[in-house]
C-alpha cells in the first residue's frame, strides 16, 4: 500500500518523488491519498487542484474531509465533491464524527488514526493481497 498526502502533495521535491512513486506502484499496490489540504501551503488552489489530477487518476481511495472538499471545489456543495470522486470509481471517505458525537472529545482530531485504521481494513485489498 502506497500511502501519500497532505504537504507531501504541495512541496519539492516531495511531490515529484511522490508522483513517481504512485505511477510506479499503482498497479500493484493500493494507492491512498489523503487530501488533508493546507490552504496556508498553497498560494494557489487552481495549480494544486490541477497538480493533484496525476496522483489523483491512479488513486485507488481517496480520504478527504468537508474542509478539504470545500477549499478545493469552493462553488460545488462538499456532498457533490466527494460524490464526483466516487464516480471516479474512488473511496472517498468525508469526514469523522464531530466532537459532539465523540464519547471523547479529545478524539475529534485523530485524523492520521482514521487513516490507519482504513489502511489496516483495506490492505488485503491492494492488487497483490496487501503487499
Amino acid at each position: 500500500m502506497v500511502h501519500i498526502g497532505t504537504l507531501g502533495l504541495v512541496l519539492e521535491p516531495l511531490v515529484g518523488a511522490l508522483r513517481a512513486l504512485v505511477k510506479h506502484e499503482a498497479g500493484s499496490a493500493l494507492v491512498m491519498v489523503d487530501l488533508n489540504c493546507r490552504p496556508a501551503a498553497v498560494p494557489d488552489r487552481e495549480a494544486y487542484r490541477i497538480s493533484l489530477e496525476r496522483p489523483l487518476a491512479r488513486t485507488h481511495v481517496v480520504k478527504a474531509r468537508v474542509e478539504d472538499l470545500t477549499w478545493l471545489f469552493p462553488d460545488v456543495p462538499p456532498t457533490a465533491a466527494a460524490r464526483g470522486l466516487l464516480e471516479q470509481d474512488r473511496i472517498a471517505l468525508e469526514q469523522p464524527p464531530a466532537a459532539h458525537e465523540l464519547e471523547n472529545p479529545e478524539e475529534q482530531d485523530r485524523g492520521d488514526e482514521h487513516g490507519d485504521y482504513l489502511d489496516t481494513r483495506l490492505h488485503q485489498a491492494s492488487p497483490k493481497g496487501g503487499n
